[in-house]
Order: structure tokens, then sequence, then C-alpha cells
């Protein structure tokens, strides 16, 4: 580790990372954009090369780049105070190239350094693995009825996480990492030399140093976040590892897990008892203390399995401190928990979908932007769902319906006549029809590339949880689907027939092959 990152830095380093940024992304002070450097870098390469491998070489300091804009974003249609905004950096673009650089040397090493409790920024790791890792721990938690030990599942919230980490804690970890410290110098230089000034509406205006906190909008902020947060996942693991009560089985040779995270999305799970309550709360208070981190209790909430008495649910709540109670949540933006009647638990989709749809003006667009607005908006709303869950047959036909009707359109309050049948639009360009996805097709294909990720990488954390519950003496290919199995399991084998269809047997050495 130490020799990778205390190689030279090279201009080869630079161009990727200028080139890498996000060509239209709001400026900075500067007021430029990174398009302009990356559409004009051969007459700027020499001057920004040099200036940016002078701070990473240390010869200058990064300050004189490092001043920020901040807008401040609304959380939601009508915010009333300044914690229903987002603060969001508008940096110079020198300064994102400078960072740029650091955090690619610095993801390569990731996966030495984050447990893989943690997946979100650490290649290799997805999203999904988490979704489907709580997902699968929540269903086995809904499903125990019966028996004296109860399980439960709390998500903590933590209130503005990346604007109250302490620049002291961030030195300390990285220290305690064993990072070399010209890099820690470095790092901390850019994190801690900032001066931040606000736009409202449309004006700059305001001077002020903060004292810590990490910006929302700097290339290095996530990376340093995760590795942060890495001190809470070994609070966690330690107490796991006492013996003590967190961590929750699946089944008989599933993992323990006791938390996940993806960056400030976090989930512990534990067995249901005031002393785990406590543990949690102990745990939590003693990062707070070191991180400058605080807890909203407000937003947290838990939630416990059914054999787990009301007297006790009241404890352990009054114990941590947490009055919210769920059992139909969200953990990533997905449902935690999924009902027989599949159309009324996705009807949310829809709901988006026509939002959407009906708040484009028809007659203001040409064909041509009617098919842009269908194929990256209206279309790509449902795609993060998709990739875990089945959509139920119906629901697609009524969307494909609403996508159908805004491309015709109407005229004096009556449909216009749909020339073409949805199913010909749905065929690529070079077969006569418009490309067009059929959602139904495309949510089996999504799911494919889940079922695939389960085929070529076992030992993912996701990939270990189903094979101990669901094959775990067989392999994935000819698992099946048993009374009792999640919903994410049922959508991932529909997905898997897609897989069935074209992989082939290669001879090997019968490991896999049923006698």
């Amino acid at each position: 580790m130490r020799v990778h990152l205390m190689a030279t830095f090279s201009a080869e380093e630079i161009k990727n990372a200028v080139f890498q940024l996000g060509p239209t992304k709001a400026p900075g002070p500067d007021g430029f954009h990174a398009l302009f450097f990356q559409k004009f870098w051969v007459m700027v390469e020499q001057d920004i090369t040099r200036i940016c491998l002078q701070v990473l070489n240390g010869v200058t300091s990064i300050k004189e780049f490092n001043n920020t804009n901040i807008v401040l974003i609304p959380k939601k249609k009508q915010p009333e105070t300044l914690k229903d905004f987002r603060p969001i950096s508008l940096c110079n673009v020198v300064y994102k190239i400078i960072t740029k650089v650091l955090a690619n040397r610095l993801k390569s090493i990731l996966p030495e350094l984050i447990s893989p409790n943690q997946s979100a920024f650490v290649p290799g790791r997805l999203i999904f693995d988490n979704v489907m890792a709580s997902f699968e721990i929540l269903h086995s938690i809904n499903r125990r009825k019966i028996g004296h030990k109860g399980l439960m599942a709390l998500k903590v919230d933590m209130s503005k996480a990346y604007d109250r980490i302490e620049w002291g804690f961030l030195r300390a970890i990285l220290e305690k990492m064993e990072f070399p410290q010209k890099w820690v110098d470095l790092v901390l230089d850019c994190v801690a030399t900032v001066g931040f000034s606000f736009v409202l509406n449309g004006k700059v205006m305001g001077s002020i140093v903060p004292s810590r906190g990490l910006r929302q909008g700097c290339p290095l902020s996530p990376y340093l976040f995760i590795l942060c947060a890495e001190a809470l996942s070994c609070l966690i693991r330690k107490s796991e590892r006492d013996g003590r009560t967190l961590g929750v089985r699946c089944c008989r040779g599933s993992p323990l897990i006791s938390h996940l995270f993806f960056t400030d999305d976090s989930i512990v799970f534990s067995k249901a008892s005031i002393e785990s309550g406590i543990q949690i709360k102990e745990i939590l208070r003693l990062y707070e203390k070191a991180s400058g981190q605080q807890v909203n209790l407000q937003k947290s909430s838990i939630t416990f399995s059914p054999n787990v008495t009301n007297e006790l649910r009241m404890d352990i709540q009054n114990s941590l401190g947490i009055s919210d109670h769920y059992s139909h949540d969200c953990y990533l933006g997905l449902l935690t928990l999924v009902g027989r009647n599949r159309t009324k638990t996705f009807q949310d989709i829809k709901d988006k979908v026509w939002r959407r749809v009906r708040s484009w003006k028809r007659k203001l667009f040409s064909l041509g932007g009617k098919e842009v607005l269908i194929k990256a908006v209206a279309q790509a709303i449902p795609n993060y769902i998709m990739s875990i869950f089945q959509i139920p047959f119906g629901l697609c036909k009524e969307l494909n319906s609403i996508i159908f009707k805004f491309w015709w359109g109407t005229k004096d309050g009556k449909r216009k006549i749909s020339w073409i049948k949805w199913e010909t639009m749905c065929f690529p360009k070079s077969h006569g029809g418009l490309g067009f996805k059929d959602l139904y097709a495309f949510n089996q294909a999504l799911l494919a590339k889940q079922a695939w990720c389960l085929l070529i990488s076992p030992s993912s954390l996701a990939g270990r949880i189903l094979k101990a519950k669901y094959y775990k003496n067989g392999n994935f290919l000819q698992a099946s689907f048993k009374p009792g199995g999640s919903y994410i399991w049922r959508s991932i084998l529909w997905g898997r027939e897609i897989l069935h269809k074209g992989l082939r047997w290669q001879v090997g050495n019968g490991e896999h092959i049923k006698v």
C-alpha cells in the first residue's frame, strides 16, 4: 500500500483525472466547466499538469485553489428549515483534478481496508450486494414467529453525516490504517484549507472558514467518509467477536451479519434484548464522541421479529431512545418487505411514471423529443427496482400503455390514431422499430444480470447468504424455489431462465456434476 500511494505522480494520471470529471457539472469560483479543459487540453495541458504536480509533490499548497461555493439544494418540495436543504460544494476544476488523482490511487486499495459489510465506492462491490443481504436477513427476521429468542434490525440515520466529520478523527483514522505521513498531510491539506462562500439567488456572498466536515462535491470525500465509517464497523465487529448479542444468521451455515453500511445508510442486526439495545447505544455514543457524528433518533427506526413481545419491544426502544417502529420500510430506496399483492406494492412506480409523463407539455415536443424523454426518463424510472424485483406483468403493461399514449398524443381531448403497435415500436431501429424497451423483458434481463453476478462471484456477501439459505449442498444453476423463500430469490430465479438458455457445460474435473 505504501509503495503504491507514494509512487511518483505522473502527467498521465493528471490527464486521466481531467477526462474522468463530469464535463458539464456546475462550475466553482473559477467559472469553468471541466468540459473547457477537456476540449482544449492540448492548449492547457502543460500549465495544468505543472500546477497539479507541484501540489501533489508538496512544492505548493492547494489552498489557493481551495475556495468553494456552496449551493443549497432542497431535499423536499417545500423546505422550511435549513435541515431541509443539502449543501453541495462547487469546487474549482484544478482542485477537482488534484483530488481525483488522489481518489484514483486511494480507491484501488480500498478492498484491502474496508470490510465486506460496506459496499459503497469500493471497486468490485455493488449496492445490490447490500440490498440482497439486507432483504434476506429482514425476510428471516419477519418469518421468526415462534421461539424465545427474537431478532431485531435497527436503521441508523446520521444527521448531516458528511458535514460533521472531525478532521482530527480523519487524521487519526488514516494514521491508524498506516497511511504514509506525507499522504496523510496531503489529504488533510485538501480537506482543511477550504474557504466557503454561498450562492444565494444567483449571487456569491459571505465567507466562512470551517473547522470540520467533508464536502459533498469533492471527488475525494466519499472515499474518506467510508474510511471514517470503518471505525464504526470495527467497533461493531469487535463486539460481535466478543461473543455478545450483535449479529444475525439467516439460517444454519450462513455468515453472521451484524451490520450493513452504504455510505451513511446503516442498518444493525442483533438479538432482541435490552442488553443488545444498551450495547448498540454505547457503540454509537463512542463513535459520536470520536468522529463528531450525531445519530438522528427521529429518523432512525427499528423492527422486530414477530415472536418479540410488546413489553420487550417498548423496553428496547426506550433503551435506544428510538420511538419509531417500522415493519414496511425502505433500505437504499427499495422495500424491505414485499407482500402478496405485488401490483399494490409496486404501485409507486406507476405513479412516478404517470406524474412525470403528465407534467410534460405534449404539444411542445417533436417526435424526436418525445423519443428522448421516453428513453432517458420515463423508461429509466423503474430500472433500479427492476434490477432486484420482478415487476408484475400487468403493471409492466400499464407502464407501457402510459408511454404508448404519450407517444401518439391527443387532439381535442381525444387519442390520436396509433399507426404502429407497441411490440413493433420495441424493435431495434435497424429492424423497423424505435428501440423502446419492452419493460417486462428488460426486467428479466436486469435480473439475469444479478443471477450472473451470483454465478461468477459466489464469495460475495449476498452470494454466501443466498447459498446458505437456498442451495447449501448444491449449486446456483440447480437451485429451485421452495416455500418460504423470499421474493428477491424468486425474482433472481426468473432472471436465471435467460442464463439457462445461453450457458453451456465445459468438460472439467466433474466437481459440479451430480452422479
